[in-house]
């Protein structure tokens, strides 16, 4: 008979302890999920806007206006690979100086290509949200062709301070991940304590 009394306890103890495991096994799945998510989300951006750039010998550049829009946004990405004028078409979208000299670069879709004599002499652009056409451009004028973009990562800086995206995701991706594994250890601790106690 007092063995027929124990069993319920204990069903009953664990049943009150099950449920704390369930969710903290839960918590900890959630926790994980997201640190990888975006410990990957990351790594993404790294290799998208720093490394493959990199390879290709491309620039990656921050959109500033909504000339390219919806194409292109403000805080977008556009990775600009130098491409031969003679390897360029119609519907390319290119990066030029519109004033030769002038280190302010533009970013517009080719709409005419003018050659002479089998030589590119001027290519005519336009940026997808404007009704007129850009004043035509030299070859010498162009910087390459947007091979890519990755969308609002350009929001993490500015023209001048471009090089910081890498640092500054590469950095908080650190950080962030440091958290998490501090977080972790807290409450490993916890539950071992708890169930020394």
């Amino acid at each position: 008979m007092m063995v027929a009394n124990l069993v319920p306890d204990v069903a009953a103890a664990s049943s009150e302890i099950m449920p704390q495991k369930t969710s903290r096994s839960k918590e900890k799945l959630v926790g994980q999920v997201i640190s990888s998510a975006f410990i990957a989300l990351v790594a993404l951006i790294v290799v998208a806007v720093i490394i493959v750039p990199q390879i290709m010998g491309a620039v990656p550049l921050t959109v500033l206006t909504g000339s390219m829009m919806p194409n292109f946004r403000p805080g977008d990405i556009v990775v600009v690979q130098p491409t031969p004028v003679e390897k360029l078409q119609i519907g390319d979208v290119i990066t030029f100086q519109p004033v030769s000299g002038n280190p302010a670069l533009t970013t517009h879709r080719i709409v005419s290509i003018f050659t002479f004599g089998g030589q590119v002499e001027t290519v005519t652009t336009r940026g997808d949200a404007n009704n007129v056409d850009d004043s035509p451009i030299i070859p010498a004028q162009i910087n390459g062709r947007v091979v890519y973009s990755v969308p609002l990562v350009g929001h993490l800086t500015t023209g001048r301070n471009s090089a910081l995206v890498g640092t500054t995701i590469v950095g908080g991706g650190l950080v962030l991940y440091s958290i998490q594994g501090i977080i972790k250890n807290l409450r490993e601790k916890r539950r071992a304590e708890a169930s020394d106690g």
